[in-house]
């Protein structure tokens, strides 16, 4: 069974579980990072990069509507503004 076309290209299931496991993985770092402070600010600087990469590749994609800047660019700036809020200031 082959998984919905997405752009034009089929994702692998291998490629959407490695996908949810980052995710769950970001989403448990920032929850510890409340008690840790090294854990926190490693999930939040994974995460800036994680966005970055997003963006490079949307961009790659000739995807430049409400994907990149609305999901990619917003979740950037979110992660970036925590990060220097928590960290910095």
């Amino acid at each position: 069974m082959t998984p919905p076309p997405a752009y034009g290209t089929y994702l692998s299931l291998t490629y959407l579980a490695g996908c949810r496991v980052a995710w769950l993985a970001a989403a448990a770092g920032l929850v510890a990072g409340v008690w840790v402070d090294y854990l926190g600010t490693a999930t939040c600087l994974a995460l800036v990069a994680y966005f970055i990469i997003a963006m490079a590749m949307h961009v790659r994609a000739h995807d430049v509507g409400r994907n990149l800047f609305l999901n990619a660019a917003g979740m950037l700036v979110v992660c970036t503004a925590t990060g220097v809020y928590s960290f910095v200031l």
